[in-house]
């Protein structure tokens, strides 16, 4: 993370709102301290207690609005749609089930169903040979494949 406080010659009245609105949904929503900014910017505690309490001005630094994403971890997307909403996108929204996504979820079933059924068939003798090892690690690894493909149909997606 820069520690420079080299901010852009404007920055717009617009911009710092955004920014005090991903502050505050930092703060209240994702549990983001001012210990923590702090520690992940170097910004003294008792300049953010300022900039709260005077709301932001134009001396902010212009990476303060990445730092306060990076700081909210998991709940980045929150902050994220702050400036993403304005512009007629959201990040992290879902669509409707696609046939993708469906089909993915089916085959997940299936192949879990299957991995199992071959599990419990090749316990009922109380030993597993050469063939029935194979045929579970087919099945687990055809499990694996689907919940990569799973992963890949649902992750965050920006969408206009």
């Amino acid at each position: 993370m820069p520690k420079s406080s080299t901010v852009p010659p404007s920055v717009s009245a617009p911009a710092l709102r955004r920014l005090e609105q991903m502050w505050r949904i930092a703060r209240d929503q994702c549990g983001v301290t001012d210990c923590v900014v702090s520690n992940y910017t170097g910004i003294p505690e008792a300049t953010l207690r300022s900039w709260r309490h005077r709301g932001l001005r134009d001396d902010v630094p212009f990476w303060f609005a990445d730092a306060l994403i990076q700081c909210a971890g998991r709940d980045a997307d929150r902050l994220l749609n702050v400036l993403a909403r304005p512009l007629g996108h959201e990040v992290g929204a879902r669509p409707e089930p696609e046939g993708d996504v469906s089909a993915a979820t089916s085959r997940l079933a299936a192949h879990a169903g299957g991995a199992i059924a071959t599990l419990i068939t090749s316990l009922a003798d109380r030993r597993i040979d050469d063939e029935e090892r194979a045929a579970i690690a087919d099945a687990l690894r055809a499990l694996d494949q689907d919940v990569e493909q799973l992963k890949a149909d649902t992750s965050m997606r920006v969408v206009k």
